[in-house]
């Protein structure tokens, strides 16, 4: 009888395996390898090996464990940057998180030694990072130009600096003057945008800011949509102007669409006077294949639908000149 039970037990046993629940396994975290450095150099903590079991993007954290207390920059991201000014041993870990939320810490030893005793070097070689100040953040108003500011960066040595600005969140903008201390962005869009100052000194170090700007509506400004139809298949891109006697010319493209019909919106218009808006489009050899215009007006805080037609150029030969006289124009008229 007990020999019947004990195989009708291997039988089911058989018949129906235990299922076990898998568990996600988590991201294997790698601080890098133990540095060594002097003062004032600039040290990079790189975590770019660590990994997710899928191979999911990670979220990275970097946090001092031991050591003078020091600034961890860009501690978000894979790559941070040190830059210790005190003789020790500093000691970070590194906390990578999957996108299921588990995480996994490592660490990594610096020790940093100071050649000159922690006295002032009198020897013209020895080098030390430069300052970088992109100036404090910005709130502005759409369409308006805002000046990026890095003139305040320094160098101990009083070397020549070298500056790049680069734009880190936001819709893209056009930075003007990008490699020089004082650059400058005009934004069309409401949002915010961060943008990041580095610059570097004669021997190659290097040190970086960001700065944030938030873009917001003015009061009484008016929103503009255009779109313009029919574009033909040789069409490259849309170009605006919108011009008027009391407002600077407003220049930009327009989005091309799928099913070509070219749009924009624009967010901020000053109300008021009549504008002429132009458009241009061009081919693959920025030649003039169509245009269309429309006279508008906005008033405080409207938003105006303007649907253009364009109309198709026959020669490509010469230049097209259009002469806006706004002498008499009505403001009443839209």
């Amino acid at each position: 009888m007990c020999f019947l039970l004990w195989a009708c037990c291997l039988f089911w046993a058989c018949e129906n395996p235990p299922i076990l629940s898998p568990q996600a396994s988590p991201p294997q975290a790698d601080a890098g390898q133990d540095l060594r450095s002097q003062v004032r150099e600039v040290v990079i903590l790189d975590g770019m090996d660590s990994q997710a079991a899928d191979n999911s993007p990670l979220g990275f954290s970097w946090a001092q464990v031991e050591g003078p207390p020091i600034s961890i920059q860009h501690a978000g991201t894979g790559r941070a940057q040190v830059i210790p000014t005190a003789e020790g041993v500093y000691v970070f870990r590194l906390t990578v998180t999957d996108g299921m939320g588990l995480s996994q810490a490592d660490e990594m030893v610096l020790q940093v030694t100071d050649p000159t005793g922690g006295k002032p070097s009198e020897s013209p070689g020895l080098n030390t990072a430069p300052t970088a100040r992109a100036g404090r953040d910005v709130q502005t108003e759409a369409l308006a130009a805002v000046l990026l500011d890095g003139s305040a960066s320094s160098d101990d040595q009083d070397s020549e600096l070298v500056f790049t600005w680069v734009q880190l969140d936001g819709t893209p903008l056009l930075i003007q003057h990008a490699a020089t201390a004082q650059a400058m962005v005009v934004p069309e869009e409401v949002g915010e945008y961060t943008f990041r100052l580095t610059v570097t000194d004669g021997r190659g170090l290097s040190a970086s800011d960001e700065v944030v700007m938030v873009v917001t509506l003015s009061h009484t400004d008016g929103v503009l949509q255009i779109s313009a139809a029919p574009l033909g298949p040789e069409v490259a891109k849309v170009e605006y102007t919108i011009a008027a006697a009391d407002i600077d010319t407003l220049a930009g493209e327009l989005l091309i669409t799928a099913d070509q019909t070219a749009q924009k919106t624009l967010l901020a218009v000053p109300p008021g006077r009549d504008r002429l808006i132009e458009l241009f489009a061009h081919n693959d050899a920025n030649e003039v294949v169509a245009f269309g215009s429309a006279l508008v007006q906005i008033q405080e805080n409207e938003t105006v639908v303007v649907a253009i037609e364009m109309l198709e150029l026959r020669s490509l030969r010469g230049s097209i000149e259009i002469e806006a006289v706004f002498e008499g124009v009505s403001q009443e008229g839209g």
